[in-house]
């Protein structure tokens, strides 16, 4: 089916936010919410981080957003979405646009959303991206005729809140092994025990890596491991990739064993309090710590399930740069129970991770569907 194509600046009405002077006191804290980028999560926008006064935005270049317009990111993470559902204000980095008479506002937001990739091409600037305005209003986009807009939208919508429920699910399994741990052994968090962390773990700090190779699946050998590998997909819960591997390990110090919980221990990513287990022997480098558990205590899934628990940024040390050390963690307490016990806990979660995996699955599955469906929707063909 063949329907007319536009540009977005024919169609909609669009503009862009400002930023209240920051040494002004008087221009934050007030009752008008002003968007960030980090507001913005691809759905509906009903609450922002920082709001600022009447006087911030009389004497800045903000401007009040009503709901029936899409926002867009320019900057950074360029095609960002958000249908505010409240009146606001946004900074410079978004734009909004109001649909015209001609126009569905959610048939807009999926197409802008089916749009991203593009976009991002289309960004200019090295360290931070950015697409301006006069870009956003020369895009093209199909125009069928408002009914089938709306058809069309209502279909993506459907399909996008089953993806969502997907999503949604494999969070419950995140909770569950948690509640499993709880159930088992109580809230490590309330712990009373005398046992020490130091007492029943070994400690690897971390140190200069040794010259490695790319990681191709190699069998044997060391996953030389760095901060930006706990992040790499496939890598949620277990440390299966990395980018690089040697077949020598390292120091000694640093050269932490299968089943040993890997985390960031210096800088900002403390804060992201993640916790990765190894799969295989791993050499860390200086901005990862590893804590491998003493076999006639503790077995790695039960450590694991306790450190998630843990918040690494309540214990961190260090003044301008956060850091974690040994001497932050070995003197926790931690209740352990009979190994028997542990085995048990560790059935239980391999039962839940199994699920986990078989539910990250459909939803790659649900994810493939949703492009297709996305993309057929706007050439027609739904």
């Amino acid at each position: 089916m063949s329907w007319p194509t536009v540009t977005l600046g024919e169609v909609a009405e669009w503009g862009s936010g400002g930023t209240p002077s920051r040494g002004n006191r008087d221009f934050y804290g007030g009752e008008i919410p002003w968007a960030t980028i980090g507001d913005l999560t691809d759905g509906e926008v009903t609450y922002t981080a920082e709001s600022i006064t009447e006087a911030g935005l009389s004497q800045s270049s903000a401007k009040l957003v009503q709901p029936g317009a899409v926002l867009i990111a320019m900057y950074g993470s360029i095609g960002k979405l958000g249908i505010p559902t409240i009146p606001l204000a946004t900074n410079q980095a978004i734009a909004f646009a109001y649909p015209g008479e001609h126009l569905d506002l959610r048939f807009l937001f999926h197409y802008l959303r089916g749009q991203r990739e593009q976009l991002l091409a289309a960004g200019n600037g090295g360290t931070q991206s950015n697409i301006s305005q006069t870009k956003l209003k020369a895009w093209t986009i199909p125009l069928p005729p408002l009914p089938e807009q709306r058809r069309i939208a209502a279909i993506l919508d459907h399909a996008d809140t089953l993806r969502a429920k997907r999503k949604q699910s494999l969070g419950l399994l995140d909770t569950l092994s948690r509640a499993v741990f709880v159930q088992m052994f109580g809230d490590p968090r309330k712990s009373e025990s005398n046992t020490l962390l130091g007492d029943v773990a070994e400690f690897y700090a971390g140190g200069t890596l040794p010259d490695g190779e790319t990681f191709a699946g190699q069998s044997g050998g060391y996953q030389l491991l760095k901060v930006s590998d706990l992040n790499l997909s496939g890598n949620e819960t277990f440390l299966k990739s990395s980018v690089l591997w040697s077949a020598k390990g390292g120091a000694r110090a640093a050269t932490c064993p299968t089943g040993s919980v890997v985390i960031p221990k210096r800088g900002g990513a403390i804060g992201t309090n993640k916790k990765r287990l190894t799969v295989r022997s791993a050499v860390l480098d200086p901005n990862l710590m590893g804590i491998a558990p003493i076999d006639e205590f503790l077995i790695s899934d039960f450590l694991f399930g306790w450190f998630q628990f843990l918040d690494l940024a309540s214990i961190q040390s260090g003044s301008s740069v956060p850091q974690l050390n040994k001497r932050d963690l070995a003197p926790l307490a931690i209740g352990i129970p009979d190994l028997a016990e542990q085995r048990e806990f560790g059935r239980r979660v391999g039962r839940i991770r199994s699920l986990a995996t078989n539910g990250a699955s459909l939803l790659d599955t649900c994810e493939a569907l949703f492009r297709s469906v996305q993309s057929r929707a706007f050439r027609g063909e739904l």
